[in-house]
């Protein structure tokens, strides 16, 4: 898989680049902040892109049985949590900000860890 990429940098000073790929799949994040109106990219609007991405992450999404809606719903309450989070943090010296995530399904015939 990695021979197939092309090119890449080797020394000599020379910036790693990005492949066309990548690049597609982080514009479809940047459209997806600007779609939800958050000021700055995070892995919500990199997950919601993957849903879209058609080399890989499709595929992924679905394997993981995720698809629009149920990711739409985790990340919604994630974020209620983590603002019930940050106000009990706000108002007591306790545990600030800490959120447990609902993980994902794990894809037949691997162990979740």
């Amino acid at each position: 898989f990695a021979a197939a990429q092309g090119v890449r940098a080797r020394g000599g000073g020379e910036a790693p680049q990005l492949g066309e790929s990548l690049l597609a799949l982080l514009r479809k994040a940047a459209a997806q902040r600007r779609l939800l109106v958050d000021e700055r990219l995070s892995a919500k609007h990199v997950l919601l892109a993957l849903l879209e991405d058609a080399r890989c992450g499709a595929r992924l999404m679905r394997e993981a049985n995720l698809d629009r809606a149920s990711l739409t719903a985790a990340i919604t309450l994630l974020q209620a949590e983590h603002s019930r989070s940050k106000e009990r943090g706000a108002s007591s010296s306790g545990d600030r900000g800490a959120v447990s995530a609902p993980r994902a399904a794990s894809p037949a015939g691997s162990e979740a860890p």
